[in-house]
């Protein structure tokens, strides 16, 4: 929501989303890793 407000975005889908916190949550996501699929984007003007 905070991301959506100041219009960005991390690119990740729901089941994506989903996932990377399951692989957090299970201990098998190297923090790298985590930061490359967490990476933040500006939304266009529109």
């Amino acid at each position: 929501m905070f991301l959506e407000v100041n219009r960005h975005a991390t690119g990740l889908s729901d089941d994506e989303a989903f996932g990377l916190v399951m692989d957090v949550a299970r201990g098998v996501a190297e923090v790298e890793k985590i930061a490359d699929r967490l990476r933040v984007v500006a939304l266009d003007g529109g």
